[in-house]
């Protein structure tokens, strides 16, 4: 079993961009929305309780993470809690 030490979460489907080249202006069927703070907090509990080998936190998805009014809060979160938290 191939075991990695990062989670990648989708905090956010919002996108406040228009790209060309990026479906998501024009197809994107998926409820646009942003993960409450305490739905964060519960992935990460379990994960700390459940798979304690995750050391990094990966912010990524389909939306723009950054107009998350509740952003820094979640990452501030993650490093409390020893994680290394990365945006992509």
């Amino acid at each position: 079993m191939l075991k990695t030490n990062e989670v990648r979460i989708e905090t956010c489907t919002f996108c406040n961009q228009n790209c060309p080249f990026c479906s998501h202006s024009k197809n994107f069927t998926r409820r646009k929305e942003i993960m409450p703070f305490e739905g964060f907090r519960f992935i990460l509990d379990k994960i700390k309780r459940e798979a304690p080998f995750i050391t990094e936190v990966t912010i990524s998805g389909f939306g723009e993470s950054l107009i998350d009014s509740t952003i820094m809060k979640k990452v501030e979160y993650a490093r409390r809690n020893g994680y290394v938290v990365h945006f992509l």
